[in-house]
């Protein structure tokens, strides 16, 4: 633990540097036993900090990596392993090896320059060990000293023989069920995804000259989502580089988002929609007002379908099946979630009046009935939204009415259920949600919302007039701080008058 202090990474002499010296220039890499070599590489990446201030032992160490003892090592296990120290090393030390990169993609590239006979062997190189390297390539492109047009270029050779293999495999599986096919064609579009994990926003890539590169990979890549032989793993895949490409790109995505919507959608299992709604809400941050049209266009295709698969018979008492029903009401949630956080109502009001109240009654469903207050929250969240946005007078036709009648009676009926614990963490949490949706009714109807609370709804629930007057008291007046604990007995003493 003391050779992990900081300090000591550029202390002359110290006997940590010494050590890490000595161990650098014993050529331990060289020693003929995979166990030997395995550990060398372990602690080279385990204190790569000393190279960042030792940078001339760099170079060495780097190509003792790709040679022959190393990446190239005949010795299966140590490829293997190394594959992930190797990548591990690169990030740690990418600014000390921009002198050298290039020199470094070129081995990488000898490694998969024979891709078909990798990927269909796996002797050399598995394919997950494979992505660790592509990724590793990434950071090495990104770090070169090299112009943006040079960068380009050598991203572009990475690229190339990924997007022919793809084409190839693609014709195969219109022709062949093979499953192996459809492994390969999921590595490809992993190893794609792979190289673009060294950037982290739109303008490192621009700077890096890869934009148009990442962008004419798209259309391939897409053209898996029109496969439908072992269609889960494509699709697994080009979701991968979709994500990738939220970050990677700007308005290049676009004109991809309706066709791609179109077809992810299309004969959709439960699975499928709980792994598409993630890139759905990742495209909503991102873009937001920009995909409206598209939105508008697909969200009821979306919510219909969500629907389907939650209609679907299923055994509570079988825990798994249980889960998957759950899980798929939380993706809806946080669907739903992300529109309202995003000033995207208006998708949701478009749909007509009738399509909004199915809407918003599986809303209020899991605001009262989901049995993890997280989610209750979540749920509380989208309403308050939802209230701020269309609670002023002629926001949304029937809306107002709606919320009387049955978003104020849920903020009630939840911490009134006996599952609710007021002892759990999440749930206190909701509560606190809860009291500001009750908040904002207040805010946005005024004196209307505070009589209707007075004199119709809280007397129906048996409450006298005083805790009435004390409660709105509290409501109107008190931090967040002061009304939690308020709400925790004011709401556990009414649970306890109610089940008398």
């Amino acid at each position: 633990q003391t050779f992990m202090n900081v300090e000591q990474y550029g202390v002359p002499n110290s006997p940590w540097q010494l050590m890490m010296s000595m161990m650098v220039s014993s050529e331990l890499c060289n020693y003929n036993h995979s166990a030997v070599i395995i550990q060398y590489y372990e602690t080279v990446v385990r204190y790569e900090k000393f190279f960042t201030v030792n940078s001339q032992c760099i170079v060495p160490l780097m190509k003792s990596f790709v040679g022959s003892n190393g990446l190239r090592s005949p010795n299966k296990a140590v490829r293997s392993r190394l594959s992930y120290l190797f990548v591990r090393f690169v990030k740690g030390v990418k600014l000390q090896i921009s002198c050298i990169a290039e020199e470094l993609l070129e081995d990488l590239k000898e490694i998969f320059s024979n891709l078909t006979l990798a990927l269909q062997t796996k002797e050399y190189f598995s394919g997950n060990e494979l992505i660790f390297l592509y990724e590793a390539a990434g950071i090495l492109v990104a770090s070169s000293i090299q112009l943006p047009e040079n960068k380009a270029q050598m991203m572009k050779s990475l690229l190339d023989p990924i997007v022919t293999h793809l084409k190839i495999y693609f014709d195969q599986m219109a022709e062949s069920a093979n499953e192996e096919v459809a492994q390969n064609v999921h590595f490809l579009m992993s190893f794609a995804s792979r190289l673009t994990k060294v950037f982290t926003n739109y303008q490192q890539v621009k700077q890096c000259g890869c934009l148009e590169c990442f962008a004419e990979v798209l259309p391939v890549i897409l053209h898996g989502l029109e496969v439908q032989r072992h269609k889960e793993l494509v699709h697994s895949g080009v979701r991968q580089y979709l994500h990738r490409m939220v970050i990677c790109l700007e308005d290049e995505l676009l004109k991809y988002v309706p066709m791609t919507f179109s077809l992810l959608l299309k004969d959709c299992k439960s699975q499928d929609i709980q792994d598409f709604v993630p890139l759905l809400n990742q495209l909503i941050v991102k873009y937001k007002l920009k995909i409206f049209p598209c939105l508008n266009e697909f969200f009821m295709p979306a919510v219909q379908t969500i629907n389907r698969c939650l209609s679907e018979p299923y055994d509570p008492l079988d825990r798994e099946e249980e889960r998957q029903h759950q899980s798929l009401q939380k993706c809806y949630y946080l669907f739903i979630s992300s529109l309202a956080t995003n000033e995207m109502t208006g998708v949701i009001s478009n749909q007509g009046l009738e399509n909004v109240e199915r809407v918003l009654e599986a809303v209020l469903n899991g605001a009262v009935n989901f049995p993890d207050p997280s989610v209750q929250k979540i749920c509380f969240g989208i309403i308050k939204k939802l209230v701020d946005c269309w609670a002023a007078e002629g926001a949304l036709p029937g809306f107002v009415e709606y919320m009387y009648q049955h978003i104020i009676p849920a903020c009630f009926m939840a911490p009134l259920k006996r599952t609710f614990d007021f002892n759990d963490g999440h749930a206190y949490l909701t509560l606190n949600e809860l009291a500001s949706v009750l908040k904002v009714i207040i805010l946005k109807r005024g004196n209307e919302a505070v009589l209707y609370l007075q004199n119709c709804y809280l007397p129906s629930l048996k409450i006298s007039p005083h805790f009435v007057i004390e409660f709105l008291s509290k409501l109107q007046e008190s931090e967040s701080r002061v009304l939690k604990p308020y709400l925790k007995v004011f709401f556990s003493q009414l649970r306890t008058l109610h089940e008398l």
